[in-house]
Order: structure tokens, then sequence, then C-alpha cells
């Protein structure tokens, strides 16, 4: 009675010889910031899901499990199923999941698309686990002694964006999420 079919990475079932549509992409309000994208018939809210891209870069990084060719192959299925809000970090396999990112973005229309990345940790930083994050003094001089490299400060935050938007290979991204937050407001409270 039910076969499955093989569509996308993804298993639809199929039920007297027809193929059950995929449920079309849902769109909502991002909060109440309004945040919209052009889509080539009118200006949607983001996707309900947000597609993510925390695993893409080089395979011989220990996080990293998708290599250039397979994540673009990802992202070009994910916007054919109605994805267009984007989440990658500078983080994400040191910055090359945001370089995959950005060229899978020149591919389709630059307005349609919600991109958000984050300034969770110093760019500056090769070689450090992708589960680590500085804590105490570390996280205000950095593990190489590269001052305000780390962190939610103000430097700390621009330098990111300029490197984020580089990678990205686009002049401006919809949502910068700063993480991070809970040691800086811990460092107000303690430094009273």
């Amino acid at each position: 009675m039910f076969k499955n079919k093989e569509i996308i990475g993804r298993t639809v079932p199929i039920e007297h010889g027809h193929e059950k549509p995929a449920p079309k992409m849902q769109y909502v309000r991002l909060g109440n910031s309004g945040l919209k994208a052009r889509s080539p018939k009118n200006y949607e809210e983001v996707s309900r899901l947000i597609f993510g891209t925390a695993t893409y870069g080089i395979k011989s990084d220990v996080a990293c499990h998708v290599e250039k060719e397979e994540a673009l192959t990802h992202l070009q299925s994910a916007w054919e199923l109605g994805f267009n809000t984007f989440n990658t970090s500078n983080f994400y396999c040191n910055g090359v999941s945001e370089e995959i990112l950005g060229e899978f973005i020149k591919t389709v229309p630059r307005e349609a698309v919600v991109i958000m990345t984050k300034a969770s940790i110093s760019s500056q930083l090769k070689t450090i686990s992708r589960c680590h994050f500085p804590v105490g003094d570390s996280a205000k001089t950095g593990p190489a002694g590269l001052t305000l490299s780390s962190g939610s400060n103000r430097k700390h935050i621009f330098d990111n964006v300029k490197a984020a938007l580089k990678r990205l290979q686009t002049d401006y991204m919809d949502v910068m999420q700063i993480e991070e937050t809970m040691q800086a407001l811990h460092d107000v409270v303690q430094a009273d």
C-alpha cells in the first residue's frame, strides 16, 4: 500500500502510486523584529525551520564532517524546499562554514536570504577545540595572549562583523548573534 521514495536525502511516502506532496515551508516573524526576506514574488518572513551549517568545512577538522561540494548540494536542496534562513558562525569549522554559505548565497538573490551568524569566539584562534570556550583570565587575553581577542566586547564584535562579511562574500548580514554574554554579565556584577 505505502512505498517510500528517496527525495533530496529524505524519504517520503507514496500512496497508491502517487507521491505524497512534501509539506510547504511555513514562514514566521522572528520575534518582534519584522525581519523579512525578499522572494521573487513578495516579502516573506523567515522560514520556520532555520538551516544550520555547523558541520560544513574540511573533513580533516575533527568537528567538520561535510566537504564543500556536498555542503553546497545540501544548501541548494534546502533552498528548493523553501528554506530562506541560514545559520552559521565564525566558530563553525574555523570560519569555513561561513565561506561555504557565502559561496552558495552568490547563486540565489541575496535579498531573498536571511543570514544569521555569530560572534562567539575569536576568529584568530585556529586550533581551538570546537567545544572549548576560554573562561576566566584566558577569556580576557585569549590563549595566544591577544588582548580583546574573544568575548563580547566592542572591538571583538566589530572585528567579527568585518571578518564574517568577508567570508560570507556579502555587504550585510541580517542577524548577528552575540554568544557568551553570561560571562560578560558576571564580570559586570563582580566589578562592583
